[in-house]
């Protein structure tokens, strides 16, 4: 079927919610797709205002007076716009405000095609909550696949003796590492491993700005793009200095005891 105009229409009108509109925001039509996001039958559109799928709190701003003479003058729009259904509850779209010009120039009208992003942006928007919570509570630093700072949070600028989070921004993960390990094969293969997505987990030794021993129990997440292609690595830690000291002390005394006394050891049995 050779291309043209209305089999294009044809395509828009099965793929998006697809609804058009006077220069000044009367409806003129809506199809199925539109009228069954927005909760209406498509004769109850006929006729109404832009106006009553935007919260009453949106439409006193000055930006949505402005919306429409935007539109009316001839100018694209296009974004994520929250909007509210018939029935009150509010939804998340994608879309773009095309108007459509006569002969002359002048705007007929306004064609808007939109796609309902609503899963994605809760979806977002609890990954967001996640992971505010979690670096309210945890020491959080991210790096670039090969090794460098990102950014951290204060959490982890404290564990590691510095002032403030923007002062580890650009070092490299091995300035937290002891020399002799950071020039190890292994230290090399794990940013590898990591490179190349593999997840790791443990308790590992670290050196602070002060260079103290620091023992923290950490998670190292690769993060990929849509290509699966590694962009960063987002570190989750928590500080375990006391609990290994505090383990090393318990040690060490039984060692000394061990030293200065008889003991034996005996099975269940005797």
């Amino acid at each position: 079927m050779p291309y043209s105009a209305k089999n294009l229409r044809k395509a828009l009108e099965k793929s998006f919610a697809v609804i058009e509109f006077t220069p000044q925001g009367q409806v003129i039509r809506a199809n199925e797709n539109f009228c069954d996001l927005m909760g209406y039958d498509p004769k109850e559109l006929v006729d109404k205002y832009h106006r009553i799928f935007v919260t009453e709190e949106e439409q006193r701003t000055l930006e949505y007076k402005r919306f429409w003479d935007v539109l009316a003058g001839g100018e694209v729009h296009s974004g994520e716009v929250c909007r509210q259904t018939n029935s009150g509850d509010l939804v998340w779209i994608q879309d773009t405000y095309s108007p459509v010009l006569s002969a002359m120039g002048k705007v007929i009208r306004v064609v808007k095609l939109a796609s309902d992003v609503t899963e994605q942006k809760v979806r977002a928007a609890e990954h967001a909550s996640i992971m505010s919570a979690v670096r309210k509570s945890q020491a959080v630093i991210s790096f670039t696949p090969d090794g460098t700072v990102l950014a951290a949070n204060g959490i982890f600028a404290e564990v590691m003796g510095f002032h403030a989070p923007d002062e580890l921004v650009g070092m490299h993960h091995s300035s937290f590492v002891p020399p002799q390990m950071a020039r190890s094969l292994e230290y090399k293969d794990f940013w590898r491993k990591l490179a190349s997505g593999a997840f790791h987990s443990g308790e590992f030794q670290r050196v602070s700005n002060t260079g103290e021993d620091v023992w923290i129990r950490a998670t190292y997440n690769p993060i990929f793009d849509v290509t699966g292609k590694v962009t960063q690595v987002i570190k989750f830690a928590s500080d375990i200095t006391q609990e290994k000291m505090e383990q090393a002390n318990t040690i060490a005394q039984i060692e000394a005891i061990s030293r200065s006394r008889a003991v034996i050891h005996f099975t269940p049995e005797g």
